[in-house]
């Protein structure tokens, strides 16, 4: 039995050994992983001090590249602009096309009822110019004949 609580009594302290140890390495590599971060923050902040020249070539380069996005932007948009006022003017020649078309319809429809309308007054005219030159040769021909008839009974008495 002492045997045992030895062994558990030696396993006890050899975690808390391990403990303090692991608590030691993690407090390492936290403290090296800033220290390489620091180095490079410091490296780059050198980098930029030592090629200013080259820094500011980037940083020209840079304010040129957004310069030209926004032109070509601005570019862009005004071409579509045009492109819809030529759209906007085609659409109005069609409409002032389609508004000739319809007038044009209308007068000829009117030219073609007067035309149509002559031909029937026209004919009309014919008619009673025949109905009345009828009328006249019928009214001719009773008289004729009432002539003949009244001849017959004079010579008949």
């Amino acid at each position: 039995e002492k045997r045992r609580q030895r062994d558990v009594c030696q396993r006890v302290v050899k975690r808390l050994i391990m403990r303090g140890v692991a608590m030691c390495f993690d407090q390492w590599h936290e403290n090296a992983t800033e220290k390489r971060r620091q180095a490079d923050v410091c490296s780059r902040v050198i980098t930029r001090m030592t090629q200013r020249d080259l820094v500011l070539a980037f940083e020209t380069w840079h304010e040129h590249a957004t310069k030209q996005r926004h032109q070509e932007s601005v570019c862009s948009r005004i071409i579509v602009r045009m492109m819809k006022q030529g759209m906007v003017l085609a659409f109005e020649a069609w409409r002032d096309n389609c508004s000739e078309r319809s007038r044009a319809r209308e007068v000829c429809a009117r030219v073609v009822n007067r035309m149509m309308q002559r031909t029937v007054a026209m004919a009309f005219d014919s008619w009673h110019t025949h109905a009345t030159e009828f009328k006249r040769q019928r009214d001719v021909c009773s008289r004729v004949l009432n002539r003949m008839i009244m001849r017959g009974l004079a010579m008949a008495l």
